[in-house]
């Protein structure tokens, strides 16, 4: 199996998502806000983003930050002495996070990791801002249980090789109860070189993220960043076929497995990534990518949960 970074888990949000907070502070667009935000009134900086992805087999981590924090992606303008905790079933937290120097306002669990099936909610509690909470269902897996490919077709373009090729993929799909996912597609890439021998000689193996092409009809939706595609029950229902395409150079690449990862994912997961994808608010004459979605209460941010199954096919 492979392995995925901090980045590919939680929705961190960097300097080109400040119209995120743009959204939510000026658009009053907090889930269960009670109160929206008067247009005009100038915010300082006095709320809290929280942000986590709560998923099974990895320690429990929460980014927490400020608007200023975001803006800047200083250390030292994140919040260091927040109060996180987790709690599922009981009055007892199931964790108290601790931060991690250095990460720009990450808190992780010592031994905790989420398990399928579960509620879990975040609190978190830092001076002069209260306590901001937010809530997910970590789901259970939908088991991929199929991998197909077919009609590979080769062509040259400015010395690189494109592959293009058919992918099927089925999985479990339980028809008793809506559900959502979130596909991702990593072409494997082998880095080689050809001894005096003439034997190939694999020095390094790296995953490059598949871009999936425009969905006919309303099949599916694209995720935020390009990251895969998110789809929910009714439109592909246990079973489809993707034509896909991947360029690699010949001279210093091979063509390696495809690495398939199914994400079965909570509404939470599916609104805040479909809000990514398909909202943009212009800035100073850029237009930026931006979320209207979030389920923290007293702040800004999201808590999301998903469990995820993965599996590799070798196209030939």
């Amino acid at each position: 199996m492979f392995e995925f970074t901090l980045s590919h888990y939680i929705p961190l949000l960097t300097k080109s998502h400040i119209s995120v907070i743009v959204l939510f502070l000026l658009g009053g667009v907090f889930s269960r806000c009670e109160e929206p935000v008067e247009l005009g009134v100038v915010i300082q900086n006095d709320a809290l983003i929280v942000n986590s992805v709560l998923y099974p087999e990895a320690l429990a981590e929460v980014r927490v930050g400020t608007i200023r924090s975001y803006a800047t992606n200083d250390e030292a303008d994140f919040v260091d002495d927040a109060v996180v905790e987790i709690y599922g079933i009981g009055d007892d937290p199931e964790a108290v996070l601790i931060y991690q120097p250095g990460t720009n306002g990450i808190y992780r669990a010592e031994e905790f990791s989420p398990r399928s099936g579960m509620t879990y909610e975040v609190k978190v509690y830092a001076d002069e801002y209260g306590i901001s909470s937010g809530q997910s269902y970590v789901p259970f897996p939908s088991q991929i249980t199929n991998l197909e490919s077919g009609n590979l077709v080769i062509t040259e373009a400015g010395g690189d090789h494109i592959y293009s090729f058919d992918l099927q993929i089925e999985y479990e799909d339980a028809s008793d109860e809506l559900n959502f996912y979130h596909l991702r597609l990593f072409q494997g890439r082998d880095q080689f070189i050809v001894s005096a021998d003439g034997d190939t000689i694999i020095f390094d193996s790296t995953k490059e993220l598949i871009e999936f092409p425009p969905a006919p009809g309303y099949e599916y939706q694209m995720a935020g960043n390009n990251d895969g595609i998110l789809f929910a029950d009714g439109a592909i229902s246990g079973r489809h076929v993707f034509s896909l395409a991947s360029r690699i150079d010949p001279e210093k690449e091979l063509f390696g497995e495809i690495y398939t990862e199914l994400r079965t994912v909570t509404q939470e997961y599916y609104k805040y990534q479909n809000s990514v994808a398909n909202s943009s608010v212009n800035i100073g004459g850029f237009t930026q990518p931006g979320s209207g979605y979030g389920n923290v209460k007293n702040g800004a941010g999201s808590v999301t949960g998903y469990s995820g199954s993965l599996d590799t096919i070798v196209i030939n």
